[in-house]
């Protein structure tokens, strides 16, 4: 009878892991630089979602649920996505799904300076 209980067991860790294995992890796409526009995948059915841009020192958030397949469009009006500055863009569901981008700079040139 042990045999069969151990048996079991091992059966159900393996059921487990392999289902831990093929979860999917959400996923943040820029789709547009302007307006910002975002798209989201992999969240949860008709989870609700906030998503937040932070540039330099600012930082901006829109709210939105997912889709029964578990995306989204997120758009942020007034704002440009600039190549020449740190960018983080996140995104929490209401159910755990969690997303992260950090976009670091090409090589921008300094500023010019005033005459």
């Amino acid at each position: 009878m042990t045999k069969i209980a151990g048996t079991a067991l091992l059966l159900a860790l393996v059921a487990g892991t392999a289902t831990a294995a093929t979860a999917q992890k959400a996923h943040l796409f820029v789709t547009d630089r302007s307006p910002l526009t975002v798209r989201g995948a992999d969240f949860r059915s008709h989870e609700r979602v906030r998503v937040v841009f932070q540039a330099d020192e600012r930082s901006w958030a829109v709210r939105t649920a997912a889709t029964s397949a578990g995306t989204f469009t997120a758009r942020f009006v007034g704002v440009q996505l600039d190549v020449c500055s740190v960018k983080q863009l996140s995104a929490a569901g209401s159910m755990g799904s969690r997303a992260f981008v950090k976009f670091m700079p090409p090589a921008c040139p300094p500023p010019a300076s005033a005459p």
